[in-house]
């Protein structure tokens, strides 16, 4: 699955020239929620913590990118200033998240991207207060599809790294058993650390390529609950803990989501709660969970049909 989703994100990163109108906005979208579902997953799902806060960063990175290219700044600065303030953020928050597990961490981190939202509505000066950010921006979508591709891509390529890495079975026996894994000679904290300023500023350049796709940036669109919680019913509906389970999990809730706007329906936030309803009742690991565990029942079955069968 690696080399396919690779060469679909190079083939729209080099050629998105075909792609425009709607099919490039739906394209765009799926790309970014999907480094936003990837990057989350990095703490979400290695890590094994549930982070309600990873909204926050995208908020910053597409604040940070409207106010450089209103500055005049060129594309490819304005979204590395965004990756920055997001790595800068993940290390200002490190101190207060990463001594916390379970529910104090998800309460802590949802405070965050709450308390932002409030900021951006008030900092009017600079955030251009409830009313936001318009920027004047092309009306190809060329710019933005490249700038979505060439971040899931990195995204995607550090996510199946740190999965297979040493320290991605750290963070998973962390995740298990701090205690065991601490006694092991792990070092929680550090790592952790790591973890989360890396996703961070995966997620702030996801949203570092939004003002240049729509010209809009509000406290809503940046830190709304739909942008909190997006990413976790992605990577719950996908697989949490699996490898290419946000992947998956974001397609089907985009794709979901695309189905019942175009009939006209216009709830958000009514399919994020049903999402996590329904996923956490009939599919508790997720659709890839359930696929690994289908294919088991089947493997064993067979293995068991092969033992059993008498020989030629």
């Amino acid at each position: 699955m690696a080399p396919a989703a690779l060469t679909l994100v190079a083939f729209l990163a080099f050629g998105p020239g075909w792609l425009d109108g709607y099919a490039g906005l739906v394209a765009w979208t799926l790309m970014v929620q999907a480094a936003l579902s990837v990057s989350y997953h990095l703490v979400g799902g290695i890590a094994g913590q549930i982070h309600l806060g990873h909204g926050l960063f995208f908020g910053l990175g597409a604040y940070a990118a409207a106010l450089a290219l209103g500055a005049g700044w060129p594309a490819a600065a304005a979204l590395a200033l965004a990756g920055a303030c997001g790595a800068a953020a993940g290390a200002l928050v490190c101190p207060l998240l990463i001594p916390l597990n379970g529910p104090p961490f998800a309460l802590a981190s949802l405070a965050l991207v709450l308390g932002a939202k409030t900021l951006a509505a008030n900092l009017e000066a600079i955030t251009g207060g409830t009313a936001g950010l318009v920027l004047a921006t092309s009306t190809s979508l060329a710019g933005p599809l490249h700038q979505a591709a060439m971040v899931l891509a990195a995204t995607v390529w550090i996510h199946r790294a740190l999965f297979d890495a040493p320290a991605g079975r750290a963070l998973r026996a962390l995740a298990a058993d701090p205690v065991a894994a601490a006694g092991l000679g792990l070092i929680p904290n550090r790592l952790r650390a790591q973890t989360l300023i890396t996703a961070s500023a995966l997620a702030a350049l996801a949203g570092g390529s939004y003002p240049l796709a729509l010209g809009y940036v509000s406290p809503q669109s940046a830190f709304g609950l739909e942008t909190a919680l997006g990413p976790v019913v992605a990577a719950m509906i996908g697989g949490v803990g699996t490898r290419w389970g946000p992947l998956l999990g974001t397609v089907v809730f985009i794709g979901l989501q695309e189905w019942l706007w175009t009939r006209g329906w216009q709830a958000s936030l009514g399919l994020l709660g049903l999402s996590l309803v329904v996923v956490g009742w009939v599919l508790p690991r997720g659709l890839a969970g359930a696929a690994e565990h289908i294919a088991t029942l089947f493997s064993g079955r067979t293995n068991k049909a092969q033992r059993t069968s008498p020989p030629a």
